[in-house]
């Protein structure tokens, strides 16, 4: 069964004490213990109060700034530079070698009976921690946002074209066509999980010999359920000629 929150943490605090008492009587203990009572008798010393987390950030913010300027122009970071950015030129051709990658490892590592088991009851805790939050409409409909986005996504791969895009994405899309239809003009409903459909401009699946088109936010538009069922597969010109 899995561990509750409290239970990890008690655990995590009875293994901090466990090690201190441990390592409490070594010579580097008391070493560095002598060399704190000593800054502290030095004249002037002030001890330092606990830090804001927007001090905390501002003081990550400070030595990643002094870390660029030392190193931004050593070879290291103009090779680490030039990786990252052909890793964003080329992010389709990265995921897909990952995910094979991925598929050959899981062949070669089949997860455990015991590793199913503690995942599937992690899964059944999130579930009843969350079940009352589950009942929401205002959930309900992002949930299924979520799952219209990942169902393209899925879909794209499986096709083997390139493009993706996000939640932000559709979003825009949203305020362009002013929350209507990009086919009857009609505008969507406010709320219920089938406000909207994502449709692809250019089918990703067409007839037969037609150009096919991509998961690219350039090639989205939203359309209500009745127009979505129509369009189906058809070009934007077939589409035009039978409206």
């Amino acid at each position: 069964m899995a561990q509750s929150p409290e239970e990890k943490r008690e655990k995590a605090r009875a293994s901090a004490l466990k090690a201190y008492y441990r390592d409490r009587f070594t010579e580097q203990y008391r070493q560095r213990r002598r060399e704190q009572r000593a800054r502290r008798r030095e004249p002037g010393y002030q001890k330092r109060g606990r830090q804001t987390p927007e001090e905390k950030r501002e003081k990550g913010r400070q030595r990643a700034k002094e870390w660029y300027y030392a190193h931004w122009e050593t070879q290291e970071y103009k090779d680490n530079r030039k990786e990252r950015n052909h890793r964003t030129r080329n992010n389709d051709e990265y995921r897909k070698r990952g995910r094979e990658w991925m598929r050959e490892w899981r062949k070669t590592h089949p997860r455990s009976e015991e590793t199913r088991k503690r995942d599937n009851a992690k899964s059944m805790e999130h579930y009843w921690l969350h079940k009352d939050k589950r009942q929401t409409e205002e959930y309900r409909e992002k949930a299924c946002d979520v799952a219209k986005k990942y169902y393209h996504v899925r879909r794209a791969i499986k096709l083997e074209v390139g493009g993706s895009f996000t939640a932000k994405d559709v979003a825009c899309i949203y305020d362009a066509q002013k929350g209507r239809c990009a086919a009857c003009h009609e505008n969507f409903k406010t709320t219920g999980r089938n406000r909207y459909c994502i449709d692809h401009i250019i089918p990703l699946k067409p007839k037969k010999g037609q150009p096919r088109g991509t998961n690219g936010p350039e090639n989205l538009q939203l359309l209500c359920r009745s127009c979505n069922c129509r369009k189906y597969n058809l070009q934007p010109e077939e589409w035009e000629r039978r409206r």
